[in-house]
């Protein structure tokens, strides 16, 4: 179930239309998204993809961090 739920966030990566911010440091985040299923933990990944499903059901929203 977790990983159809990122499939959907996959496309928008990949187009560019989410971006992470370079000043700050998503190390961990882009490590649980890039080795789904490997890592011991996914909470990042998680939050990632709940941000996500609540961006596209609302339309758009720029968010600072």
């Amino acid at each position: 179930y977790k990983y159809s739920r990122m499939r959907g966030s996959t496309g928008l990566l990949q187009q560019g239309k989410v971006l992470f911010n370079k000043y700050r440091d998503f190390t961990v985040m882009k490590d649980e998204l890039i080795f789904m299923g490997e890592t011991s933990f996914d909470d990042c990944a998680d939050s990632f993809n709940i941000v996500v499903q609540e961006l596209m059901r609302r339309g758009s929203l720029h968010l600072d961090y």
